[in-house]
């Protein structure tokens, strides 16, 4: 094991005893309190904080600019490709934890260089409608895991919920009477949504033919013991192993493809890109653009229905700041490549 690696344990140790014995005031944790990040995006952070302290040493007081440039350039490229997530998410999060406490320079967070990468430059991966509809089929009701794999499937099928909505999701969440559903997403944001009468029986199904009894307020659980609630990372499970129960050729296996075929499919179906937004939690409108160019070959009805809302997206950006110009030519020249194509019935008159 690395010195790195093996000293945190020492010092969180050290960090509860004092607390316990009342040596230091007790606190919520930094990064949630002060910079909203969550539990399970700083274990994405764990393998790169771990990196930066092994490179740097685990004295603060020795960190500067030049280091952490150093530390950071061979990843960049790597990133730019899209092939790892960037490390200066985690690093920027523990530099600013140890610049509140006072361990070095006041600033240095900010000498961790940033990578260029172009907003809606790509395409959303995504299944047909009919490709969905037998993964969700494939589901076998009789066993636990199938009404489990029915329920979650359907989730992200419906609502386009993501991997950590779904396992996180509590009893309290379930507003039978109202018929909706409290999401709580990233930035610790809840949202109501509309339960679809198909995913509420499904849901009910498993809780009374698949779930283990009296193992806690989560709605999913595993389903062999211990009993305990399932993890982001089951839910992609179980969109692989429907994947590879089917024989779908699909192009990714992960959760998000049903999240991206649900958008996919309400575009397609004339809901507003606003609506869509608004049910995929999107922070900016501007994200759910990249979705109208996932079919131009629209009906003239979508079309002029896309051209009209896209007006009011185009003219989004802040022109006052370099990324508000930006982002407006790039969704100009997007919106040009989707509209100036003719659709299928206006090509053929």
């Amino acid at each position: 094991m690395r010195q790195a690696e093996a000293d945190l344990p020492q010092c969180c140790l050290l960090i509860d005893f004092l607390e316990e014995i009342g040596a230091v005031e007790a606190r919520p944790p930094y990064t949630l309190t002060h910079r909203g990040t969550l539990d399970i995006t700083l274990n994405g952070y764990r393998q790169p904080i771990l990196d930066l302290l092994d490179d740097l040493g685990t004295e603060p007081s020795t960190f500067d600019a030049i280091g952490l440039r150093e530390f950071l350039a061979p990843t960049r490229e790597l990133f730019q490709s899209m092939e790892i997530e960037e490390p200066g998410y985690g690093c920027a999060d523990v530099l600013a934890l140890f610049d509140c406490q006072g361990l070095f320079a006041p600033g240095l967070e900010h000498a961790i260089p940033t990578v260029a990468k172009w907003r809606l430059s790509s395409l959303p991966k995504y299944l047909s409608i009919q490709d969905v509809e037998s993964l969700i089929n494939s589901c076998d009701q009789s066993s636990p895991l199938g009404a489990r794999d029915r329920a979650i499937l359907l989730l992200i099928a419906r609502l386009g919920l993501r991997a950590g909505d779904v396992s996180a999701l509590n009893f309290g969440d379930l507003l039978w009477e109202e018929g909706t559903l409290i999401v709580s997403g990233k930035g610790r944001r809840q949202t109501r949504l509309p339960l679809p009468q198909g995913v509420g029986k499904a849901i009910l199904y498993y809780l009374r033919h698949g779930r283990p009894r009296k193992v806690g307020d989560r709605i999913f659980i595993t389903t062999a013991a211990p009993f305990v609630p399932i993890s982001r990372q089951a839910v992609g499970q179980t969109v692989a192993r429907a994947i590879r129960h089917t024989g779908i050729s699909a192009p990714t296996k992960g959760s998000h493809l049903l999240r991206h075929s649900a958008a996919s499919r309400m575009l397609r179906e004339g809901v507003s890109l606003p609506t869509i937004s608004a049910l995929l939690r999107h922070a900016s409108i501007e994200t759910t653009t990249v979705y109208a160019k996932v079919d131009v070959d629209l009906a003239p009805r979508g079309c002029h229905a896309l051209a009209g809302e896209m007006e009011a997206i185009l003219n989004a950006p802040d022109l006052r700041t370099r990324s508000g110009i930006r982002d407006r030519a790039m969704l100009h020249l997007g919106f040009a490549l989707v509209t100036t194509r003719p659709c299928r019935s206006e090509a053929a008159t």
